[in-house]
Formats: structure tokens, C-alpha cells, sequence
């Protein structure tokens, strides 16, 4: 993402604030550490091809935010005189509606002097595919059938009273898996599963009929939740060269997979279920298993937050209870409404010895950094602040991996008047980036 002299609504938040001032951000009243400086260097992973739009910016202790030096090879390197730093990354992300996402990492050079800032979320549209699998589907009517091929994908619905469709799959040339899923377009409800292994896609087109109705119906499991409250519930199951993503928006929700007989050992079931409490209090799960297995949601640790205006500045003084987890990290989400399409993000990550012991957080003022873009700069009607406790386990994306979120926020009422929008949620684990699909995930305004 990008900046000029103008605030950025979603982090530089103006609240009773009428002047963009330049505010340190750290934590209040941190344990003392030895100060010393050193080099930081950020590798910038699949990063796009054009990287005019981004926008990187650094903080060194407690100073105010610079542009940070231009990539180099992919790499940035950073001198820095403090021990402590902030590096934040921003752009315009295709995947949700080209809404200005931004990324801030605080940390301490003694804990990571060495910085993987992942770029996925700004990438542009992939390039199109050259080959692809084509056909005929055989089905029922009213039904959505989901195909998977390596990185490629394509879904197609019957409507009243069809029961056959052709279908393109684009996919580039090569070996994969093939995975088959159809499901009630109104409940997510999956009644056909299934995969096949080491599909050959060459350089034409792969013609192949696909009958859904002869697929077996999948191994099911229900996942309990608590109906007083809105629940979200998404399951991908992996090969290793497929991930199929399903979601379920209506209860009762149910796991589902491809039959015991056409699952592998070395398939993996990851299952995210977020339980939203009465307010913006919430506990998401994210477990991944070798066999279809609900998750059990614990009660949520993190109690209210406090959240107030800085006088005179553009910033936001943050201040929550640790949860009593000794290896919990911490993370903030930011949220800004301003009007219809008018959504921004941004998502803080917090290391322990950023944080020092203390819990307070004060949001960057980045209005004095060059080269912010304008389409950034938005008056917002709303802002929500949300912070997380996450406690983590294993290794992603392998069966024991665990991620445990204990979130909740505060909703500031209307900054400006304007005509109103809901400000949607978002769900974030940064973990998920690694897997190749979206950090965050949009869910319903509450």
C-alpha cells in the first residue's frame, strides 16, 4: 500500500483529532532492554510482478515512520539504531474488492532480524491458464459442483431442472490431482466427494465427462457449535498438489471428505470454525487432522478492550489484558467504514519483545510517510479495533497443527456523517498465507 500528507483512515484514525500529527507508536510503560541497532532485512515473498502499487514503510524504536529503502533483488535492507522496529507493507487486494489491506510487523532485532513479508494478498490476477479439462457434467438440478485442479479451479451450478453442463476447467499443463465436490447451494451441504489421483493435463485439453451422481457420498462428521450465536465454519482438505476449500454458512454444520477407501495418509482435513460471542468477543479454532474429526471450541480468555483517542494526534491508544497463556501472541485487526465499497484493513502482529511485558498499543500515525496512494485516503464513518491472543502448536498445514484465537474489539460510532455501511469483520491467522491462500477472510458486518 501507499501514503502522501493525508491520514490513513484505517490505522490513522481521526477521532476528535483535527491535525495529522506524527506520534510515536510503542508500548506504554515497557520493560527496559538493552538498546543497540543492527541491519533488518525483509525478503518479500510472491511478490507481483509490478511493485509500483505497494507502499513499505519502517519504524526504528519509537521515531516516527520513514519510507522504507526500495527492494532490491526482493530483499530490503534496513539499517537501524534501536533494537526495537516496526515494518509495514500495504496495498490494494484483488481479493477483497481491491480494498486497501495493510500489514504492520513490530518486533525487536534480537528476535528477528530477518523478515519474510508475505505479498500474496497483492497479487494480481494469475496469468491465463494454456490447456485445460473440459466435458460434460451429469448431476441433479439446483446443485454447485466445485473442481480442483492443482492451483486451478472452477465451479459450475445447475439451476430448476437441469441436470447436465458442460465445463472448462482452464488449468496449466501438468500432473495433479483432480478433486470433485457437489454441494446444496443453500447450505453448503456436501452429498458427493471425491478425488483422482495423478491427472495428466498436456499441452490440449483434456476431455473428460464427469458424472456426479455415480461419486460416493462423503464421510461425515457434525461439528457442534452454540446456535445462540453467529458461527463461522470453513474446511479445506488438501492433497499434496490440491486444496479444496469448503465453507458452511448455515447450521447444523457438517465435516466433509472423500471416502475412507480414496483418502491418502498424506492427506490432510483443515478445519476453522470461529464462534462470535454477544458482541465483538469471539474464539476461533483452526486444527488440522488425517481424518474427518470436529474441533472444540474453549471458552474466550481475552476480556474487553479499552480504546481511546490520543489528543492531538491521529492515533489511537489500545490497552487490553494478556490472557493467562504464557505462549499466547498477540495481534490487532483494524477496520474502517467509509460508505458503500468503502472498506480498509489493516493487520498489526506484536512480538514479545515488542511488547515488553506490556499490553498497551498506540495505532502508527503514517501521515508523514511519502507516497501513501489516494485511493487510501479515506474519512471513515466507523472504526473497529479488535486484538487477539493467538496460541499456536505444530507445524501448518501438517495433522497436530493447532491455532487457537481469543479475540475481542471495540466499535467506535460514526467519525463523519455520511451515509452509513456496515464494516465488515475479518478473520485473520497469518499462518494461512503460507498455504497459499488468503490471511484473512471477510465475514458478515455485526
Amino acid at each position: 500500500m501507499k501514503l502522501g500528507t493525508s491520514c490513513f483512515a484505517g490505522l490513522v484514525v481521526a477521532v476528535g483529532a483535527s491535525a495529522c500529527g506524527s506520534s510515536a507508536s510503542g508500548p506504554d510503560a515497557a520493560i527496559d532492554q538493552p538498546d543497540h541497532g543492527g541491519t533488518l532485512v525483509v525478503t518479500l515473498t510472491t511478490p507481483p510482478a509490478d511493485l509500483s502499487t505497494l507502499f513499505f514503510a519502517y519504524q526504528d524504536g519509537s521515531d516516527a515512520w520513514k519510507v522504507a529503502p526500495s527492494p532490491v533483488a526482493g530483499v530490503i535492507t534496513i539499517p537501524l539504531v534501536h533494537n526495537k522496529y516496526g515494518f509495514a507493507r500495504g496495498c490494494l487486494a484483488p481479493l477483497f474488492l481491491d480494498s486497501p489491506d495493510l500489514r504492520v510487523t513490530h518486533a525487536t532485532l534480537d528476535e528477528q532480524a530477518a523478515l519474510a513479508m508475505e505479498l500474496g494478498q497483492c497479487q494480481a490476477q494469475r496469468a491465463a491458464s494454456t490447456s485445460a479439462i473440459q466435458g460434460t457434467i451429469t448431476t441433479v438440478a439446483q446443485r454447485t459442483h466445485d473442481l480442483r485442479f492443482g492451483p486451478d479451479r472452477k465451479t459450475v451450478t445447475t439451476g430448476v431442472g437441469e441436470t447436465s453442463a458442460s465445463y472448462a476447467l482452464a488449468a496449466q499443463p501438468s500432473t495433479a490431482d483432480l478433486i470433485l465436490a457437489r454441494s446444496d447451494p443453500t447450505t453448503r451441504t456436501v452429498d458427493r466427494f471425491a478425488v483422482q489421483r495423478n491427472v495428466v493435463v498436456g499441452a490440449n485439453p483434456l476431455a473428460e465427462n464427469l458424472d456426479f451422481n455415480a461419486l460416493a457420498a462423503p464421510d461425515t462428521v457434525a461439528q457442534p457449535v452454540n446456535p445462540a450465536y453467529p458461527t463461522f465454519f470453513s474446511m479445506i482438505y488438501r492433497t499434496t498438489s490440491t486444496v479444496i476449500a469448503l465453507l458452511g454458512n448455515k447450521p447444523p454444520y457438517v465435516i466433509a471428505t472423500p471416502p475412507a477407501a480414496q483418502r491418502l495418509a498424506t492427506d490432510t482435513i483443515d478445519l476453522a470454525v470461529q464462534q462470535q460471542g454477544a458482541g465483538l468477543d469471539d474464539v476461533f479454532v483452526d486444527q488440522v487432522f488425517s481424518s474427518p474429526q470436529a474441533v472444540t471450541l474453549p471458552a474466550n480468555l481475552m476480556g474487553p478492550l479499552t480504546v481511546a483517542p490520543i489528543a492531538g494526534s491521529q492515533s489511537l491508544h489500545v490497552g487490553w489484558t494478556p490472557i493467562a497463556v504464557p505462549t499466547a501472541s498477540y495481534q490487532a485487526n483494524l477496520s474502517s467504514g467509509c460508505g458503500t465499497r468503502c472498506t480498509m484493513y489493516a493487520l498489526i502482529s506484536f512480538s514479545a519483545g515488542w511488547l515488553g511485558g506490556s499490553s498497551t498499543w498506540d495505532t502508527p500515525d503514517l501521515s508523514g510517510v511519502a507516497g501513501w496512494s489516494p485511493r487510501l485516503l479515506y474519512a471513515p464513518t466507523s472504526v473497529t479495533v479488535t486484538v487477539s491472543a493467538n496460541v499456536e502448536s505444530g507445524t501448518h498445514a501438517t495433522a497436530g497443527y493447532s491455532f487457537v484465537s481469543h479475540t475481542n474489539g471495540v466499535k467506535l460510532g460514526a467519525v463523519r456523517a455520511a451515509s452509513p455501511a456496515a464494516t465488515p469483520h475479518r478473520l485473520c491467522n497469518p499462518a494461512w498465507e503460507r498455504d497459499g491462500r488468503p490471511a484473512c477472510m471477510t465475514l458478515p458486518p455485526r
